[in-house]
């Protein structure tokens, strides 16, 4: 193998690498922010500053309240959703949650396990 060959595979292996721990630190991030959310659901205080979320909104990654209205409409959800739990209907909680707050499926999936991990 040439030198070039040998340049060119390392190179390609620490790309794999990279996209690898990138990734991972996407997924960190989602599950921070759904904590986040779970977190101001509960409290519902007004005066709670939301956080910049680091992902398009468009693409539904990340949910965030801006106002008080919604928090009080995402502890409503919450609620609704902890209740599906109840009755061992997680697959339509994620379903539910997803068309309210435009999720993507993975989002959605971590939201509703960490409200069962909460009840």
């Amino acid at each position: 193998m040439e030198p070039f060959e040998l340049i060119a595979t390392l190179a390609v292996i620490l790309s794999c690498i990279l996209l690898l721990i990138v990734m991972k630190v996407k997924r960190q991030i989602k599950e921070i922010q759904l904590e986040l959310d779970l977190i101001r659901n509960q409290t519902a205080r007004a005066d709670f500053t939301p956080y910049s979320s680091v992902s398009d909104r468009n693409q539904g990654q990340a949910a965030s309240f801006n106002t008080t209205s919604e928090e009080i409409k995402g502890t409503a959800i919450d609620k609704q959703l902890q209740f599906m739990i109840q009755k061992g209907q997680k697959i339509a909680a994620i379903k539910k949650l997803r068309e309210a707050k435009n999720m993507d499926l993975m989002t959605a999936k971590l939201y509703v396990d960490k409200l069962e991990e909460q009840m």
